[in-house]
């Protein structure tokens, strides 16, 4: 990053949300779904548009252990969902059916990654 520092060292013990680029996109129903379910949640907004580049989305959601576990420009129709499916709530078998990851189609969503 620009003053020395590695992104991964401003992640958060839990899950972490990057809020990347110019566009400051609304993501109080995701943050509310992970704050219900009781999972930690860092909120991490960076401007730098190399980041934005590298990750190719206006929002990511980055799990524990480093691993992107959704990226989107738009907030999910069913956050409540990705949250359940990121900490394991919904068995891989079932995420098909009912996650609705609301996103444009060159957007990259838990249903994507798995596939």
């Amino acid at each position: 990053l620009s003053d020395g520092t590695a992104l991964y060292d401003h992640f958060g013990q839990g899950f972490t949300l990057l809020k990347l680029g110019p566009h400051d996109v609304d993501c109080s129903t995701l943050e509310q779904s992970a704050r219900t379910r009781g999972v930690p949640l860092t909120v991490l907004r960076r401007d730098e548009p190399e980041l934005h580049d590298l990750y190719q989305a206006n929002i990511v959601l980055i799990r524990p252990d480093h691993h992107v576990g959704w990226r989107s420009n738009f907030e999910p129709n069913d956050p409540g969902a990705v949250i359940d499916a990121l900490r394991g709530a919904i068995p891989p078998s079932a995420m098909s059916a009912k996650i609705d990851i609301g996103v444009e189609p060159r957007s990259i969503g838990v249903l994507k990654e798995i596939e």
